[in-house]
């Protein structure tokens, strides 16, 4: 984690244990038993886009949620999205 102080000082919080994530909507076909494919598929993307080699494994984990979509709120209920837990927070 990054931040400024009030004096206008840098600071880094090394948080260990966590990883991040990220939600992306899903069309409402998607099943659970798509993840594995999807995580497969991201993980061979995100390795083609780096510069670094030192990470085998940038996805390392992807799983069917439903939740809300609060972007255009429109009161349609919870929605199927995937929640994409990430080894490196680029």
């Amino acid at each position: 984690m990054f931040g400024v102080t009030e004096e206008g000082n840098s600071v880094c919080c090394h948080v260990h244990g966590y990883s991040p994530y990220l939600y992306v909507s899903l069309p409402e076909k998607f099943k659970p038993e798509h993840c594995g494919e999807l995580k497969v598929n991201l993980n061979k993307a995100v390795l083609n886009d780096l510069r670094s080699k030192d990470i085998s494994e940038p996805i390392l984990a992807v799983e069917l949620v439903y939740k809300m979509n609060i972007y255009g709120y429109r009161n349609t209920g919870k929605i199927p999205f995937a929640k994409i837990t990430v080894a490196i927070p680029r």
